[in-house]
């Protein structure tokens, strides 16, 4: 007969037909604080067995109506399989070794000491079914422990493998088997580097043989075929500190690659467009500071890259034209749509003035750009031409009125006083008004304003602006109290005290300090914050209990017991620790939570997410334990939606979510979600894969921004600019300005040739210009299309 797994044993039912005897077993068992339930025949013992089946059975060998191994057959049909002791009137071991096959769990003879040692037989017998009982639950928590790590190893995005010390693989999970098409026994036994590389030796730069060097974890980015892995390698310690094995894992960064090298190719691109274009390109911060100056603004001006960046643009500014440019700045940042185009002078290094014709776009509430964008093309031989046509002009109104004042002056003093005044208004004796302003005047306005007599350099720096600025500014500077000028209260350490990095206090945070960590705001001693304590101690009490003694036999027993749940709870332990090692080396977050969200496991890539959880506090307060406190609010709505799709049975495949750490730092994760099933079908938890995705969600939306970018300085420059294809000579893109150029819409110039946006007086010269462009880029190794800005008018 087969014995089921033994259940706690709550009742003793004797079965015995001796009325007398019965009696007595039931009463000396009862003293020993047991219940007793009593049956006289094979018919009274059967539906008592049955109706009791956790029940320890004191039954006697042969009774009247059936023999003891017909009532085990009967209940056994009704899948009822007690513990039971024989009872026996005949000391045959025949019988004895009958019943001990059959389960028995002991042998008694009715002799003359049979009721001195029924107490010692029973007790024993119940502590030896205990002992059973904890250890098949052991076993089953083993081998439960052990399915569970194994859908944890498979579940993970990444290719895992755990190497021996002598670096062959040993173990393997599904996604390393698919990357090389192999089985767990074709994987089992090789090198790591037969199955990567296919060689019979490591490479130099193998990072398994490093690892072994550093005793710490060793990477390489690693090419298989037409994917781009990134391969790390970790030790596995021993208690002696030695490398007893490694865990290898191969995460397959292919995206990311190409998201590389498209940025790289489309950064060569926009690079090209612009260091190709006759314009100036400059952008300028919000505190006025220049952030970006393209390479032909750069040899406009005569500067390098560093000479131009560290220099102010007001005080490059020609000082006439400086009100102007600032009021129209000033415009400009009050209604950001407005695209202003201005003519000022600005100073080149040697010293020069140049006059630029600039379009001015506000970009700072764009993330890409942040900057006012400054499209400007030189217009100086414009303005030069401008210049002599004027003074012709007025040389020409200035003789025609003096000959005609002249014609009626008959004395020759009237004629020399009228000669003089008229060279008094062409070469003034002296020069009145400079920048629109009287000097003078305007010093003494800023003395009274402010009270800082000759201080004019002083005042200017604090304000951050041009001297010549402050007649624009007066208004504004004097309606404001210059004696409050922003400052700030900042907490920092020394010595493990907070204290006011600054003189001034700022009273909202004092006073918020006071009412939030109960300190007083000039200094801030230890405190609890963010589960941290600061100058304080945990202590931890341990609860020690005590047995009570008992007999030297039981004593034994429990010894030997413990020694085998021992060697289980070691085996235990040590593939607990195995796929510990293994889940904590994972470079991905992992955690374990029931249908609920409360977290019932986590490795350590997840505490840098959730932070410190306390896995054993179920309270309702325990907030930490949610996994949903990692997503962003917005998130919660899909994160419901793919757990309600995973109960149901639907293959949810990976999303991507916006998160936020312990810390508050918001990042991009990749969740791969599986649901974890009992033997019914029924779902039970759910095992979370969290990937930090926020470099390639990072690479993604710069290179987004980037074209955004770059297509706003190629949409906002003043030319027009068409580009066309080097082999076919077809326009492929065409800005805003070369629409109105030639008065045609978008759709109608794309398709167009080239040659076709010219005149036959210069179609000549641009087929010899475009022959030209395109040879320069195909030297450079670019294939970009060409920019043409020769064009009929």
């Amino acid at each position: 007969m087969e014995n089921k797994k033994p259940e706690e044993i709550n009742r003793i039912i004797v079965v015995e037909d001796d009325r007398g005897l019965n009696q007595l077993i039931n009463k000396i068992l009862k003293k020993d604080g047991f219940e007793v339930l009593s049956a006289f025949s094979a018919e009274e013992a059967i539906p008592l067995i049955i109706e009791n089946p956790n029940s320890l059975l004191l039954l006697d060998y042969s009774l009247p109506d059936k023999p003891a191994k017909e009532i085990l057959r009967l209940v056994g049909e009704k899948a009822v399989f007690p513990a039971f002791i024989i009872m026996t009137g005949y000391g045959d071991e025949k019988i004895a070794v009958e019943m001990m096959k059959m389960g028995a769990y002991d042998y008694l003879i009715k002799d003359s000491s049979f009721i001195e040692i029924l107490p010692i037989v029973i007790n024993k017998t119940i502590q030896k079914i205990s002992t059973e009982t904890l250890l098949i639950d052991a076993e089953e928590t083993l081998k439960k422990s052990a399915k569970q790590w194994q859908v944890t190893f498979d579940a993970s995005s990444d290719g895992i493998c755990m190497l021996d010390s002598e670096n062959k693989i040993i173990q393997s999970n599904q996604k390393i088997l698919d990357y090389f098409g192999k089985s767990h026994e074709e994987m089992k036994g090789k090198h790591c580097w037969e199955i990567v590389h296919g060689t019979n030796e490591p490479l130099s730069d193998c990072p398994v043989h490093k690892m072994h060097k550093s005793k710490k974890r060793e990477s390489i980015e690693l090419k298989h075929g037409n994917h781009w892995f990134e391969v790390t390698v970790d030790p596995i310690m021993n208690s002696k500190q030695e490398i007893s094995g490694s865990v290898h894992i191969m995460r397959e960064i292919t995206e990311r690659k190409i998201s590389e090298e498209n940025s790289l190719k489309m950064k060569k691109y926009f690079q090209a467009l612009i260091e190709k274009t006759s314009d100036g390109i400059v952008s300028i911060s919000n505190d006025g500071k220049f952030k970006y100056a393209s390479p032909s603004a750069l040899r406009m001006f005569g500067y390098n890259d560093f000479d131009l960046l560290i220099k102010e643009p007001n005080n490059l500014t020609h000082p006439d034209d400086l009100p102007f440019v600032l009021k129209t700045l000033g415009e400009l940042i009050e209604n950001p749509k407005l695209l202003p185009k201005i003519e000022y002078r600005f100073q080149k290094k040697d010293g020069s003035w140049l006059w630029i014709e600039s379009t001015f776009s506000n970009l700072l509430s764009e993330t890409s750009v942040e900057a006012i964008v400054i499209n400007f093309r030189d217009i100086s031989e414009r303005k030069i031409a401008e210049a002599k046509f004027q003074e012709n002009l007025s040389n020409q109104i200035l003789l025609s009125d003096t000959a005609a004042n002249l014609s009626n002056m008959n004395d020759l003093g009237s004629i020399y006083n009228f000669i003089g005044e008229k060279i008094h208004e062409i070469i003034p004796s002296e020069i009145v008004l400079i920048c629109g302003f009287n000097h003078q005047e305007e010093y003494l306005q800023i003395n009274n304003t402010f009270g800082l007599k000759n201080n004019l350099e002083k005042v200017s720096k604090i304000l951050g602006i041009n001297p010549f600025e402050f007649k624009l500014r007066i208004k504004d500077i004097t309606d404001e109290n210059l004696i409050g000028f922003k400052s700030h209260s900042i907490f920092e350490v020394k010595n493990g005290i907070y204290e006011l990095a600054s003189k001034k206090i700022n009273k909202t945070i004092c006073l918020a300090a006071e009412k939030l960590l109960g300190i007083n705001h000039v200094q801030v001693m230890g405190f609890t914050w963010n589960n941290k304590l600061y100058g304080g101690a945990i202590f931890l009490k341990k609860n020690d209990g005590t047995e009570k003694n008992t007999i030297i036999e039981t004593i034994i027993n429990q010894c030997a017991n413990a020694l085998q749940r021992k060697t289980v709870q070691d085996k235990l332990a040590e593939n607990e620790e195995l796929y510990r090692n293994l889940v904590d080396t994972s470079p991905d977050a992992i955690s374990l939570s029931d249908l609920e969200g409360n977290l019932l496991n986590v490795n350590k890539k997840a505490i840098e997410f959730f932070g410190p959880v306390d896995l054993n506090d179920h309270s309702e307060k325990n907030k930490k334990r949610k996994i949903k406190n990692i997503f962003a609010e917005h998130e919660l709505e899909r994160l419901i939606e793919s757990v309600k799709k995973k109960i149901s049975g639907v293959d949810y495949p990976a999303k991507t979510y916006e998160c936020i750490r312990e810390n508050g730092n918001h990042f991009f994760a990749e969740i791969n979600s599986t649901m974890l099933f009992d033997k019914n079908a029924k779902p039970q938890a759910i095992l979370s894969v969290i990937r930090d995705v926020t470099e390639r969600h990072q690479m993604e939306n710069a290179l987004k921004e980037s074209e955004e970018r770059f297509r706003s300085l190629y949409e906002g420059a003043p030319d027009a600019i068409f580009l066309a294809d080097p082999e076919t000579r077809k326009i492929m893109d065409v800005n805003k300005a070369g629409c109105k150029l030639i008065a045609k819409e978008r759709d109608e110039i794309l398709g167009m040739f080239q040659y076709e946006l010219h005149s036959e007086f210069n179609k000549e010269f641009s087929e010899e210009a475009f022959n030209t462009h395109s040879q320069e880029l195909q030297s450079e190794g670019l294939t970009h299309p060409i920019e043409d800005k020769v064009i009929k008018s």
